[in-house]
């Protein structure tokens, strides 16, 4: 993956798989790439601005601080990590709330026509998803502007729309709940 460039705008128009054609657009400035989660150097830095097209409804999705803590979590159709999140996730929603207060977005990146679970809309909507989902552009813009370097990736984000954390890897039901309550805390 190419560096994240700091950027004003970057965009690019995507079709994500049995959608019509959408505009995914970034805004701000990128995210250093994630290296690691201690004295990462994004935490304290602004989130940028995500909006395109919900790959599941085709609905406007404005992934952007709402005066309120959000996370967003980054998966690829075909990584089995990410397979297994989401699964996990969707089985633990069904039962289970996300806590009022905190918004939750995904991205779906790195799509390939030709790795497995192609294409993603049919996975999310197979697992039950039922959280906002933007599809990155071809170029990549919102993966450079978030500083991903493998997925599933998560970014939380407080109120003030600061990156609090990144983190690289599986965090299952548990810890997640756990995160979206750390987040509210944080704000009151």
């Amino acid at each position: 993956m190419s560096e994240p460039a700091a950027t004003d705008a970057a965009s690019a128009t995507t079709t994500p798989s049995g959608a019509a054609p959408d505009r995914t657009q970034v805004s701000g400035t990128a995210l250093p790439q994630f290296e690691q989660l201690e004295d990462d150097p994004a935490v304290g830095r602004q989130a940028p601005l995500v909006v395109g097209a919900d790959l599941l409804t085709g609905a406007e999705v404005r992934i952007e601080n709402q005066g309120r803590p959000m996370v967003v979590a980054f998966y690829a159709h075909w990584c089995p990590h990410c397979q297994a999140e989401v699964e996990a996730l969707t089985g633990w929603l069904e039962t289970n709330e996300l806590p009022v207060g905190v918004d939750f977005y995904a991205v779906s990146v790195l799509e390939d026509a030709t790795r497995g679970n192609h294409p993603p809309d049919k996975w999310l909507r197979d697992e039950g998803w039922q959280h906002p989902v933007v599809v990155d552009t071809p170029a990549r813009s919102v993966v450079d502007a978030f500083g991903l370097v493998s997925v599933p990736y998560l970014v939380a984000v407080d109120a003030d729309n600061e990156v609090v954390l990144r983190f690289a890897g599986n965090v299952g039901p548990d810890d997640l709940a756990a995160f979206f309550e750390s987040l509210l805390a944080a704000g009151t």
